[in-house]
């Protein structure tokens, strides 16, 4: 997709134009290190270079700066550390508010069928909510950015257990959110609420590790 940019504004929101940057920006920023990453990022710096000051600008070149100073296999670690072995720290969000409930196969089917009706066929292994597969979709559909805003609970959860855990990260989810700072507030006890207690659960049979737990030890966000 083209990464120009328009500058104009539009009822204090993002262009579609930006906000389709932002997202595409983030989308590689959160996507696993590959061998191919330098490419994808020295073109994602570019692009971000040529947005207007924004919040979510400053949040991303922060990180694009600091990421490309990693050695590619520190980088490689990182990620696994943060998104691979943190419960918390999860790129798939509706896990965030259904667990591993019957729900979350409707909300995955409704982001499929979304997905679908847009024109984004998906391809691999990975979820429909799968944050960076989100990205590229409002990136390449950037009306459909309320999807950002279905789900800002979740983001709201990850940004802050990325930056409660030190990780780099929590600038790209601080980009992701202040994209849609014009949307309502998230409900402040929902997320303490899914702070202490976690996602929702369906018991049967045997008893589940603490859905926020990594390897059980772990049960809320505080």
């Amino acid at each position: 997709m083209s990464l120009t940019l328009r500058r104009a504004k539009r009822n204090g929101r993002p262009t579609d134009a930006d906000t389709a940057v932002v997202c595409m920006a983030a989308s590689i920023c959160l996507d696993y290190p590959g061998e191919d990453t330098d490419g994808a990022l020295g073109l994602a710096r570019d692009a971000i270079l040529e947005l207007p000051e924004s919040v979510s600008r400053r949040h991303l070149l922060d990180f694009v700066s600091e990421w490309e100073q990693r050695p590619a296999s520190t980088r490689r670690r990182t990620y696994v550390e943060t998104f691979d072995l943190r419960r918390r720290c999860s790129l798939n969000l509706t896990y965030y508010t259904h667990g591993d409930t019957r729900g979350r196969g409707a909300a995955l089917l409704g982001l499929r069928e979304l997905f679908h009706s847009n024109g984004l066929e998906m391809q691999g292994r990975e979820l429909p909510d799968h944050l960076p597969l989100v990205l590229e979709f409002v990136a390449s559909a950037p009306t459909a950015v309320g999807v950002l805003v279905d789900h800002l609970p979740a983001l709201e959860l990850l940004r802050r257990a990325l930056h409660d855990a030190g990780s780099p990260f929590g600038a790209v989810l601080d980009a992701v959110v202040s994209l849609v700072a014009w949307a309502p507030p998230v409900d402040e006890r929902l997320l303490a609420d899914l702070a202490t207690h976690g996602p929702p659960t369906e018991q049967v049979g045997l008893q589940a590790d603490p859905p926020w737990g990594c390897a059980g030890t772990e049960r809320g966000l505080t």
